[in-house]
């Protein structure tokens, strides 16, 4: 079930018992943002709880089950150590809600650099860049802008 989001989406709130957990999920979408500015800082969400307004779709490709699968084993549990750079410049993001449509989570993720976040705080130390590249080259999603020239 897929539910119309604006900009004034809800911010995240602490969940009932304390504990954030892929079960009770409507649906997850993929955005990329920042895509004109290479260095940006800003991430998917703002401080107020509002999508980034640079988001691309506007209202995110929704991942199928067995991406959202594939997303949880790529954010949980142990992957080998990776580099990543000092930076972070966010430029694709995962974003999680709830059956009454509420955000409840989501991730910022840095192709550039190899770093990523997420909130709520409860996702492994390193995750899967791997498997999560492949998600959004099946959602047709670029990684990088090829205005921004190599690095």
């Amino acid at each position: 079930m897929s539910y119309s989001r604006s900009a004034n989406s809800n911010p995240i709130t602490e969940p009932e018992g304390g504990t954030w957990h892929f079960a009770n999920l409507s649906d997850v979408r993929a955005y990329r943002f920042n895509w004109d500015d290479q260095c940006s800082f800003d991430g998917i969400v703002d401080d107020g709880g509002e999508l980034n307004s640079t988001r691309w779709p506007l209202e995110g490709i929704v991942l199928n089950a067995s991406q959202v699968s594939r997303l949880k084993a790529a954010v949980t549990g142990s992957h080998p150590c990776h580099p990543t750079a000092a930076c972070f410049y966010p430029h694709h993001a995962f974003v999680f809600y709830d059956d009454q449509g509420r955000m409840v989570g989501y991730l910022n993720l840095c192709f550039l650099c190899s770093n990523y976040s997420g909130v709520p705080d409860e996702f492994a130390d390193l995750w899967d860049l791997e498997a999560l590249a492949a998600i959004l080259g099946e959602l047709g999603m670029p990684l990088r802008n090829p205005q921004w020239g190599e690095k």
